[in-house]
């Protein structure tokens, strides 16, 4: 039976129910769960084009295209710390065909540090996750300093001379350095941050000298200039030390075993999305980091290609809002508007 005639099918099936029972006929979840998906799918991704979230999700909606026989398109809707994109999917309907391309857990804490933003997890359910990479602190190689014990007493000795870039206020980058600073005993005006609107620019200043300090999530283009010197590697907040940067420290090494900070791409959907759809979404997600091209493509970009189902993911994220950046955002008072 091909597409439309199980459309029609299904459809004649429900009236006949809905008849039965003398309920007048309406399109039902289980109908658009069946046929799911029936037309073009959006993935939107809270970052301008040509970043790692952009072209990981690229590479996987060629894949659920292919899967699951529908377009998959990557829309890409930029704004503070995802506040754009998370609006934007968790205010559109619940059927699988707006999906949040998140990077990292932002969608859990913005509206703790932002009251008037009305979002949170709440207003999600959990699809799966793909890739994954870590935050890493780097500094000019003109700052006097080898490893973060180094920074912690530099920062003491010379307070409110340094300042250290990330990518927004609100985000992983602002909170991760946050919690350096918080762990080190280091007041929070002494290191103030200096937003800028991606990671490349980010790395220019450090390089520059503009900024001593950057606080980023990892990616090639940082990769890059840690390889050339010129910018010094001091810290991957990881557990184990980062495949692509296997020669830096890690924070637990060093002293810092409260700063492990995981971040994973995945995908989320509004919340109410039927679960059939979420799981039909799961499976084409798990199918495609099984793709030895797929992984090949990912990890080219020197990424890190993990899968944590709809369950895990769920667990990996309320976990990290509860114990970490709710705690921080709360200790801290941080506050954007």
């Amino acid at each position: 039976m091909n597409m439309a005639a199980r459309i029609l099918a299904s459809v004649l099936c429900s009236i006949v129910v809905c008849a039965a029972a003398g309920a007048p006929w309406r399109p039902t979840a289980a109908c658009a769960q069946e046929t799911y998906p029936n037309r073009t799918v959006q993935i939107i991704v809270p970052f301008a084009a040509g970043g790692s979230n952009d072209l990981c999700n690229r590479l996987l909606a060629e894949k659920l295209r292919e899967y699951l026989g529908q377009p998959f398109i990557v829309v890409d809707k930029p704004g503070p710390s995802g506040a754009v994109a998370i609006s934007y999917v968790t205010t559109s309907r619940p059927d699988g065909y707006n999906i949040f391309a998140a990077a990292g857990t932002s969608a859990g804490y913005l509206h703790l540090t932002n009251p008037s933003f009305g979002y949170s997890f709440r207003d999600f359910l959990p699809v799966a996750a793909f890739a994954r990479y870590p935050q890493v602190i780097i500094v000019s190689k003109e700052l006097p300093v080898k490893n973060l014990a180094d920074l912690a007493a530099y920062i003491k000795k010379n307070p409110k001379a340094l300042s250290y870039g990330g990518v927004g206020y609100g985000g992983g980058d602002h909170l991760a350095f946050e919690m350096f600073k918080a762990a080190a005993g280091i007041p929070q005006a002494d290191v103030p941050l200096i937003a800028y609107n991606g990671a490349a620019p980010t790395v220019s200043a450090v390089a520059g000298n503009q900024t001593q300090i950057g606080c980023l999530a990892y990616s090639a283009v940082i990769g890059k200039q840690i390889q050339a010197g010129t910018v010094r590697a001091l810290a991957v907040l990881s557990s184990k030390r980062f495949k692509f940067l296997p020669a830096v420290p890690t924070v637990v090494e060093q002293g810092f075993p409260d700063m492990v900070i995981q971040h994973y791409f995945s995908h989320w959907v509004p919340a109410k999305t039927p679960a059939a759809v979420i799981k039909k979404l799961e499976g084409a997600v798990k199918k495609a980091t099984d793709d030895k091209e797929v992984r090949e493509k990912i990890e080219r970009m020197e990424i890190e290609v993990e899968f944590l189902s709809s369950s895990d993911l769920e667990k990996y994220a309320e976990d990290q809002v509860a114990t970490q950046f709710g705690p921080l955002i709360r200790k801290l008072g941080i506050t954007i508007k």
